[in-house]
C-alpha cells in the first residue's frame, strides 16, 4: 500500500458508511 493509500483511507474513515463497513468487518472477523 502506498502512502497516498494510506492517506486515502484515514480520509474514508471519517464517512459514515465506511465506519460501518469495518465494523461489519470487524463484528463477522470475531
Amino acid at each position: 500500500m502506498s502512502d497516498d493509500e494510506a492517506q486515502e483511507e484515514k480520509l474514508d474513515l471519517t464517512t459514515p458508511e465506511v465506519v460501518t463497513k469495518y465494523k461489519s468487518a470487524a463484528e463477522i472477523v470475531n
